[in-house]
């Protein structure tokens, strides 16, 4: 069986094994990934927002979306090579410690911590 690569495609067009990434490199992805959620999170809720129902009927279920996504996080929003970056930080902590102070906003459950 083939060992999985994971791959980053950098912005211009490189693709970096994550394993292989400079640790300043993999931390700002990891915070660009998280920025990302946080905005695909925000602009759901918009759209929710701008959206004119009329009728009682539609207006509960605006309503009740509105709550749903209330209570999503902005992790769940994050694409899955963000979980496989965070691994990866958990795996350097041994060799590389100190990574972790560079993340922002990435609770301590995440890091497993």
């Amino acid at each position: 069986m083939r060992k999985q690569v994971n791959l980053w495609t950098t912005k211009s067009g490189e693709r970096v094994r994550i394993c292989d990434m400079e640790d300043d490199h993999l931390v700002n992805c990891v915070n660009m990934l998280r920025r990302y959620g946080q905005a695909i999170l925000h602009y759901e809720v918009r759209a929710l927002l701008s959206i004119r129902v009329h009728g009682e009927h539609a207006k509960d279920e605006l309503e009740c979306a509105l709550d749903e996504l209330s209570q999503r996080e902005w992790h769940e929003c994050v694409p899955t090579i963000f979980w496989k970056m965070i691994n990866d930080i958990i795996r350097r902590m041994v060799l590389r410690p100190g990574i972790i102070k560079n993340l922002i906003g990435i609770p301590n459950w995440i890091l497993g911590e």
